[in-house]
């Protein structure tokens, strides 16, 4: 597949391709004219032909179904690496000098509240015997007032309630939800009294009367009881620890039972939308566009110095008179959309109006404002939300919802990316944008900073900037391919560790110096089990100077089996230095598979060419993690010894991370998400002993935020940071924080 491509052409190309395309971008490209000779992508992902045509070409290439749909939608919109080999013929034309990263920073705007803070917990049931139907919410308050989110939108509010004297009033919006749609329910009319914080009284569902409980906890008494300590840090999307998806340990106890896990708030935002992972692949007809709620990405969040940090965006019109972009997912403009979607709602009898409600045509916006969310950890206050007006864009992958890159913290800034490739820089005190970048966004999942660098995706490379400046220092391949690095620091000298996937020649696992971006030592016969398409956690933890991976080998009975795609893995570790690795340990795992039904995986698909065998993977995909400074805790449920790789402890049964599942731990807690991409926030709950014994503390069922819903995230995991106990999770609606700590 040979490009070419000239910059800042006037109009974008118009397409048409087998399949819908994702995601959009405002990069235009101006295709040369080719003859119709098909052409062969050299990638790992072949299966048939597609065509994809452009008004200045026809594009024969052979791949994947689901990998050439992204491929293309990428090329038309200018997000591909046209250039960098294996893959692609390098651009005749002389390469233009490094943007000068501008210091002017614009449109961006720093909103904070006022008023007196506080939480209020509502809990509504409605019905009689078998036709009870209860809705709970929390959020917070201001002098008294709490705006509710919208059950399907993100731009304007559902109501709000507000305290009156000694009453609860106001008319909220609610809705039941059923694998992610929305049940209509109508406006509820609230009135109940408040006595020493303990609220009681009715609701009005129409002609039905319900019952209204709930509470509502000063900012003082919130603080008090949640203190959260300003010296551990979740400061990337995979942990303070090495890439190990581990808490900074702390001696505070955790639960020994499920029901001892409290609810302490949610924060008073209203606009965090879903993330990814909705049941329909894409929201432009009226159906789904009126009952699944908008996404404003997956971006995780941090927590730093007391403070959770969330960087989303949500969809915004386009300013008046700007031009209108295809829109790669469905064909035609914004505008042609939002009518062919008002004409479709027309045919709906429960529709009335000659306009779309705004909740659904937020959905078609091909623009977005950039959001950067500070809130107190102790109790969801917001400190500061800087708001990026118009620059960013709203584009879906997949399915509805956009790959977000995540953000990361290093010495007193926060570095967040938008869709549209903007690497910002903001003060973490105060909001302030400091330094903007024109980067390219090329789907990578996160930011990572080390040293005095952070380092950040580069259209299917990876760059590292000056923290304070701004300034490009180098660049390197790896970026999309490579899921997520791994700092390590050895005498003071700060490294990166990563896996070199498909699309780079060599691949492997390989060391960075970050001062040079050149290779230290690079393991070419070195494959890793990442999960999740790639995009999930590296596969990859370091220890101190031990590396954990969970490798995979070739097959060579494969026809056309690259070398990333096996099933047969291992758990193996490495003793780390500057100029080599040494092996530590393996675990075999070949001899003990784990059944589908265990493992709370899909099974395993039929043989063919391209899949290889068809049985479960030895050890299930996840990241390795490290546990109480000594134990390694296995995808397979597993204890092993640091040091030695000798089991201590195995659970035969229970969840299990697959298909796009992983696992974190707190302190002695061990949390696995059972499913990454489809489905609730199902997850196994393991404790364990100072000799390494496993408790499950889910064996009667897998454990789920019982308020806030849930979201998901197709292959693109959004992960909690844990910080002493207390575990912050982006759900439906916004930022929950589930205190996990044992009663005093």
């Amino acid at each position: 597949m040979l490009l070419s491509r000239t910059a800042g052409v006037e109009t974008a190309p118009r397409f048409d391709a087998a399949s819908a395309f994702s995601p959009m971008c405002a990069a235009r490209l101006q295709f040369p004219q080719w003859n119709d000779k098909p052409l062969r992508c050299k990638c790992m992902f072949r299966a048939r032909r597609h065509v994809l045509r452009t008004n200045r070409c026809v594009v024969h290439v052979q791949e994947s179904p689901m990998r050439c749909r992204y491929l293309a939608a990428l090329m038309v919109v200018g997000l591909l690496p046209l250039a960098s080999a294996p893959l692609f013929a390098a651009d005749p034309k002389p390469k233009p000098a490094p943007p000068t990263p501008k210091q002017g920073i614009e449109g961006a705007e720093v909103i904070t509240r006022s008023g007196k803070y506080a939480v209020c917990y509502l809990n509504i049931t409605t019905g009689a015997a078998k036709t009870v139907q209860t809705w709970q919410y929390m959020g917070g308050m201001r002098d008294g007032k709490m705006e509710l989110h919208n059950m399907v939108g993100v731009r304007e509010a559902g109501g709000s309630v507000e305290v009156k004297a000694d009453r609860l009033v106001g008319k909220i919006e609610i809705r039941g939800e059923a694998r992610q749609r929305q049940a209509n329910w109508g406006l509820v009319d609230i009135d109940a009294s408040i006595a020493g914080g303990k609220i009681d009284g009715t609701v009005k569902l129409g002609e039905a009367q319900g019952k209204l409980t709930g509470y509502i906890v000063d900012e003082a008494e919130l603080a008090k009881n949640n203190a959260v300590p300003k010296n551990i840090a979740w400061p990337m999307f995979q942990g303070p620890i090495g890439g190990g998806m581990a808490a900074t340990s702390t001696n505070t106890p955790t639960v020994d039972e499920l029901s001892q896990v409290q609810l302490r708030w949610r924060c008073e935002e209203w606009d965090v939308g879903r993330g990814m992972g909705n049941i329909n692949r894409f929201m432009s007809g009226w159906g789904s566009a009126s009952q699944i709620r908008t996404g404003t990405g997956s971006s995780s969040h941090l927590a730093v110095n007391g403070r959770i940090y969330l960087r989303y965006y949500v969809p915004a019109p386009a300013s008046e008179g700007a031009k209108e972009l295809p829109n790669p997912n469905y064909g035609g403009t914004q505008s042609t959309r939002l009518q062919a979607m008002l004409e479709e709602a027309k045919k709906d009898k429960n529709f009335t109006g000659d306009a779309l409600p705004l909740y659904a045509a937020e959905k078609m916006y091909q623009n977005a404002d950039d959001v950067l969310l500070c809130m107190d950890a102790a109790t969801g206050k917001t400190i500061f939300k800087t708001v990026v007006r118009g620059r960013g864009l709203n584009w879906q992958h997949h399915k509805a919802g956009p790959f977000n890159v995540s953000p990361a913290y290093g010495n007193g800034k926060i570095f967040f990316q938008s869709n549209s490739g903007l690497l910002f820089a903001v003060d973490a005190e105060n909001g302030k944008l400091l330094w903007e970048f024109q980067a390219q966004h090329d789907g990578s999942n996160a930011l990572v900073t080390v040293g005095n660098y952070v380092i950040a995706p580069m259209n299917n490379q990876f760059g590292a900037f000056d923290q304070n400046t701004g300034e490009l220092k180098w660049t390197a391949n790896g970026g999309r391919a490579v899921s997520c690095l791994t700092p390590w620091t050895k005498d003071g000298k700060h490294y990166l560790i990563g896996w070199r996937g498909a699309g780079h020649a060599p691949q492997g696992v390989a060391c960075i110096d970050v001062e040079t971006g050149q290779d230290v030592w690079h393991e070419k016969d070195m494959f890793v089990h990442t999960g999740g398409r790639g995009l999930g956690p590296g596969g990859i933890a370091i220890a101190g100077d031990i590396m954990i991976i969970n490798r995979i080998y070739p097959d060579p009975t494969w026809k056309k089996g690259d070398p990333v795609k096996p099933r047969v893995s291992a758990l193996e570790a490495f003793t780390l230095s500057t100029d080599k690795i040494q092996p530590l340990w393996k675990v075999d795992t070949s001899a003990k598979p784990v059944p589908a039904a265990a493992a709370g995986a899909m099974p395993a698909k039929a043989d063919d060419e391209e899949a290889g065998p068809g049985r479960e993977a030895n050890i299930q995909e996840s990241n390795p993690v490290t546990v109480l400074g000594k134990f390694v805790f296995t995808p397979n449920l597993q204890t092993i010894d640091l040091k030695t790789g000798k089991e201590v402890a195995r659970l035969a049964n229970g969840i299990r991370p697959g298909n796009g599942g992983y696992t974190m731990v707190n302190n002695d807690l061990v949390f696995v998400r059972q499913d990454g991409t489809h489905g609730g926030m199902v997850m196994g709950i393991y404790k364990i002993s100072p000799d390494g014994q496993i408790k499950d503390l889910t064996a009667a069922g897998g454990w789920s935020p019982p308020v806030g819903g849930s979201t998901t995230s197709y292959h693109h995991p959004i992960y909690y940071p844990i910080i002493d106990g207390r575990f912050f999770a982006r759900q439906n609606d916004g930022i929950y924080c589930w205190d996990f700590r044992a009663a005093k």
